[in-house]
């Protein structure tokens, strides 16, 4: 059982019924066969990722057949090499193929589906039945622009004692991943901060109207990356 984009209706394989059977997803019950003149026991159905077209295999058949979904009939044929006895076929993700398995010669099929051509079978295990794609991982989010970083200075009393403290903000530049933000003080590494933040560092007891310079740091399990520095003048 298939279903196309939109999800309005599932597309069901009767082997028995020698057809192809709608139903629609609203009301289950409602089923419509497509009576598509399949007479060697339909197998398996597959539609392309952009729900306008289906790929039907029968089990004693010698053709991939093409079903246009928007009329609910076949617009052609593939022919696929023998002997026959095929069992699924599945599209690709993105579209460009769909493989076929035959169990009883023991193949895989790949079919073009823009040309419609159907390359040399490729010998697999005996009894090839199911097939399923398996994507690359995702690459990790690429850096955004750096964020801006943002300075200030304040200071804070209680009694006689006086902090004079700098303030730095930052934006974050990766959105998936874990990062440990370092901060770095004219050089030497004073802190850090762990995403999902809040990104900002205070840098405690520092003397009045004296300039340091601030580099944040965002570093990953695979390598770093340079934020952006700013320099500050501590209050008076």
């Amino acid at each position: 059982m298939v279903l196309p984009l939109p999800l309005t209706h599932a597309y069901v394989a009767n082997q028995t019924g020698a057809n192809i059977d709608k139903i629609d997803i609203m009301a289950p019950n409602t089923v419509t066969p497509l009576a598509l003149g399949l007479t060697n026991n339909p197998q398996w159905i597959a539609i392309t990722p952009d729900g306008t077209t289906g790929y039907i295999t029968e089990l004693g058949g010698t053709d991939l057949h093409i079903l246009d979904i928007a009329s609910d009939t076949l617009r052609g044929s593939i022919t696929l090499p023998s002997p026959a006895s095929f069992g699924t076929v599945e599209i690709t993700p993105d579209g460009i193929y769909a493989f076929v398995t035959n169990f009883g010669a023991g193949t895989l099929t790949q079919v073009t589906i823009a040309s419609g051509t159907a390359a040399a079978s490729a010998a697999v295990l005996s009894n090839p039945l199911g097939i399923a794609f398996l994507s690359p991982p995702s690459p990790p989010d690429p850096p955004v622009s750096p964020g801006v970083l943002n300075a200030s200075s304040k200071k804070s009393a209680f009694f006689s004692e006086t902090d004079r403290f700098n303030i730095i903000t930052w934006e974050p530049i990766f959105s998936t991943i874990p990062v440990t933000y370092l901060i770095y003080r004219n050089g030497g590494l004073i802190g850090s901060v762990n995403s999902p933040g809040p990104y900002q560092f205070e840098d405690h007891n520092r003397k009045k109207k004296k300039t340091d310079i601030y580099t944040v740091v965002a570093k990953t399990s695979l390598n770093s990356t340079t934020v952006g520095s700013i320099s500050v003048t501590c209050c008076k």
